[in-house]
């Protein structure tokens, strides 16, 4: 099972560059929706929120498994 945080984030470029400079590196990229991975595999992905807030939440956790 692969866990991955979505960070719901109110302006994509500046999000990316900021965990760039922390380690991560974009895998792939869109205005709307960005996955960075580190070194060990670890995956974080941004979603744009032009409402950021609308459902209370900053987070999510996706889990996703091979079969």
């Amino acid at each position: 099972m692969q866990l991955m945080p979505i960070v719901y984030v109110s302006d994509m470029d500046r999000s990316v560059d900021f965990y760039g400079q922390i380690g991560l590196r974009p895998v792939s990229r869109s205005d709307y929706w960005s996955v960075l991975k580190d070194d060990d595999g670890g995956t974080l992905a941004l979603h744009l929120a032009t409402d950021l807030l609308t459902n209370g939440s900053q987070l999510d956790l996706s889990m996703t498994v091979d079969d």
